[in-house]
């Protein structure tokens, strides 16, 4: 009688069950590689890491920096920002360079704010992958951080000894109205019961603001803006020689109301239409407050309101302002810089990065574990047929 050409369950399992530490070792060898490949190749090449952040604080208010620069996405990913980001130990061999040349590393914006991608090629790991993106998102933040460390409220030193006493009261008062126009932005912004720590002080938004207020106050401006005018010192610069200013000054307003009186002297007895000759009057007799006795005598006597005297005392009050001022102007430096430290933050959606594009190293070690035990099955049962088949069949006895 022959055999039957098909084989039984029965009997593949006795030819697995005579061979199985070989088939076990081969599916277990084939799941191995097949993770190492993946693993240490294949899913570096492909997988793209991203990571979701916004950007909380004064920035996403304002859309500036500090200094009211515009802040531009383009900026967390700038050559110089990349390096920044890779100055730690862990991150000093990513090649931010030439990621940036193949266009690795991408950014863009939504709703939810920043999506950091980068191929997972350029790094050794998911973990250094993922040190990196999150290093990206915070050398931003410190970016919008530092912006406020630059800021310089004050009027420069060389530029206010060079002014004149009517321009330094007008560059004094434009700085105060800076001062309070930027508090007022942060009191809109957190209210006037804000409390900030600027340097040694404790105080909130509305103290700051009412210690730049105090500093050349309305009335005081009043005051100086009224003492230049009476004196006629306001193009006088203080920083040169005031002595010699004063007198030049002095024997200029003289020669000009020389000239008024032959304007005026011109129009003859008023009218209607010599109305014009009130302004020289109204001049001459500002000038001759100025200069007192000096206008009936050769010799100048130094009276009048238009003094070395004056100038000093003028000069003098303006550098108290100016230092009150920039005393006021460093404490909303360290007020700017204390809020842009508290507020500024990076926000994500996740703590581990999300990876596309890899293959999961569990299923594609299962997968091939599967596949190379089915091989190896077949492969058994095929030698073990072929080997049964070159074995001659027993002789059947004889009936009868």
């Amino acid at each position: 009688m022959e055999e039957e050409a098909g084989i039984t369950f029965s009997e593949i399992a006795g030819y697995v069950k005579k061979h199985l530490f070989w088939v076990l070792g081969a599916a277990l060898a084939a799941a191995a590689a097949v993770v190492l490949v993946f693993g240490l190749w294949l899913n570096r090449r492909t997988v793209t890491y991203s990571l979701t952040f916004a950007l909380t604080g004064p920035v996403s208010e304002t859309g500036q920096y500090a200094d009211g620069t515009p802040f531009y996405s383009a900026d967390i990913l700038s050559e110089e920002a990349l390096a920044a980001a890779c100055a730690s130990q862990a991150l000093q061999s990513v090649d931010t360079q030439a990621m940036l040349a193949a266009d690795a590393v991408t950014l863009t914006s939504g709703e939810a704010g920043y999506t950091l991608r980068v191929q997972g090629r350029y790094f050794k790991d998911a973990d250094q992958a993922a040190a990196f993106l999150h290093a990206v998102a915070n050398e931003a933040a410190e970016r919008v951080r530092q912006s406020a460390a630059s800021l310089d409220y004050s009027v420069e030193g060389e530029a206010y000894a060079a002014a004149s006493l009517e321009e330094r009261l007008s560059l004094l008062k434009a700085l105060r109205a800076t001062l309070l126009t930027s508090y007022d932005g942060w009191i809109a912004a957190y209210s006037g019961a804000y409390r900030v720590q600027a340097g040694e002080a404790h105080k909130t938004l509305g103290n700051f603001r009412a210690e730049a207020g105090a500093a050349l106050g309305v009335s005081a401006q009043e005051a100086l803006s009224e003492r230049i005018e009476r004196s006629g010192a306001g193009r006088i610069v203080p920083a040169g020689d005031v002595a010699a200013a004063v007198a030049s000054r002095r024997a200029a307003l003289k020669e000009e109301y020389a000239r008024n009186e032959a304007i005026i002297r011109g129009f003859g007895e008023p009218t209607a239409s010599s109305a014009p000759v009130e302004r020289y009057l109204a001049r001459n007799a500002a000038i001759a407050v100025q200069l007192g006795g000096f206008l009936t005598s050769e010799t100048d006597d130094g009276s009048g309101a238009l003094s070395e005297a004056e100038v000093r005392a003028i000069a003098a009050s303006l550098d108290e302002a100016y230092a009150a001022l920039g005393s006021a102007a460093a404490a909303l430096k360290e007020v700017t810089m204390a809020i842009y430290e508290d507020n500024t933050e990076v926000v994500t959606e996740r703590r581990t990065p999300a990876a596309e594009g890899d293959v999961d190293l569990v299923l594609a070690g299962a997968a091939a574990f599967i596949v190379a035990f089915l091989a190896a099955c077949t492969i058994v049962c095929a030698v073990e047929r072929a080997r049964r088949a070159k074995v001659p069949a027993a002789p059947q006895p004889a009936n009868g």
